[in-house]
């Protein structure tokens, strides 16, 4: 393993098999013979196979390699269904990959589920005792950090009532902060914070660059993409169970926002207006809107401080010709309300002209 490496991920795949689809009288002669024939289903299982039916191999990872430094925070993105979670599983030991080998330096923390490692009949104080000894804390560090753990979790009315009782949020409010008082040297966080609110959401982000600054290393995976963008120092993305790339935050930020539209079954970022009925005081058709990234794609979604390029696509019926510049706001059209700072295109034609200026 490199010096300067906090974990490696060398070819990691992950195979999880699901049941064939068969109809139901066939399943259901399918379990009875294998039911009722006891040294079957003994073969099946040895064999690694399912008793009780054919299964089809699924890959949820296929051959993942990257390596994040010592002291970085890595940005997990990609669909739904993409690994994130399962990679994340595989990083803590919870599953071991099929194939490939993972290389991890240090002590490995881990908040993957909301509640996870809680037993619902304890109080919120001895939830604190076994988590932190199921991390790996001694009694002396979870009576060291207690109190820490009790302000930043902000559940010391409800300290002794059972977590049962608790709020989603204050589960996990609760599980990140023994998360984090625990100090490990990796932290590995799926998209629980998004159930807490906008104040612990802060006050989490501001944690994790704490832990960040303190050396140690942090993975986390998110749909925010604002908080991947302004907390992480470099970020993965996973498509279909495949690393689609690795690197640069704002950039592959960026291109996994774009083949988001660009996979999308109709166009973002277009908006083309049928039925619009000008008036006899104003003759002005509008025939379409389109938004565009400073490479001149269309898109629907962008990024915090990225350049919006609005085009409206009209028709005039009178007069002829017009070479005005009109003040225009784009309320409605891209749900900003700045307004627009520098002009691309005059209007200069005379039937069907074309409109087009650029946020800042």
């Amino acid at each position: 393993m490199k010096p300067e490496n906090a974990i490696e991920i060398d070819n990691v795949s992950k195979v999880y098999y699901v049941a064939e689809s068969v109809t139901e009288a066939r399943g259901r002669a399918r379990v009875l013979r294998n039911l009722t024939s006891p040294l079957r289903r003994l073969r099946a299982t040895l064999a690694g196979q399912s008793a009780f039916g054919a299964e089809i191999p699924v890959k949820a990872l296929d051959e993942v390699s990257f390596e994040v430094p010592q002291g970085k925070i890595l940005g997990l993105i990609g669909k739904n269904g993409s690994g994130k979670s399962t990679l994340l599983k595989i990083l803590s030991r919870i599953t071991a990959p099929s194939s490939g080998q993972v290389r991890i330096r240090g002590k490995v923390g881990s908040l993957l589920e909301v509640g996870t490692g809680f037993h619902q009949e304890l109080t919120g104080r001895e939830n604190i005792y076994m988590n932190g000894a199921v991390l790996g804390m001694t009694r002396a560090d979870i009576n060291r950090h207690f109190d820490d753990i009790i302000g930043f979790a902000g559940v010391g009315a409800f300290l002794d009532t059972p977590v049962k009782r608790y709020s989603s949020g204050m589960r996990v409010r609760l599980a990140f902060a023994v998360s984090a008082f625990f100090e490990p040297e990796v932290l590995l966080i799926d998209e629980v914070l998004s159930v807490g609110d906008a104040e612990f959401q802060k006050r989490s982000l501001g944690k994790i660059s704490d832990v960040s600054r303190d050396g140690r290393t942090v993975v986390i995976v998110s749909h925010n993409l604002s908080a991947i963008l302004s907390h992480c120092d470099l970020v993965a993305w996973l498509n279909k169970g495949k690393l689609a790339s690795v690197g640069n935050t704002a950039q592959i930020t960026s291109e996994y926002l774009l083949s988001s539209t660009f996979e999308s079954d109709t166009l973002a970022g277009e908006k083309r207006f049928r039925d619009f009925v000008p008036s006899d005081k104003y003759p002005f058709e509008l025939l379409a809107m389109r938004t565009y990234d400073d490479q001149q794609h269309v898109r629907s979604s962008f990024l915090n401080g990225m350049p919006v390029v609005v085009e409206l696509e009209f028709k005039l019926g009178a007069p002829k010709w017009c070479t005005t510049t009109p003040s225009v706001r784009c309320i409605g059209c891209v749900g900003l309300s700045r307004p627009i700072c520098s002009i691309r295109d005059r209007i200069t034609s005379t039937r069907s002209c074309k409109f087009t200026a650029k946020m800042c």
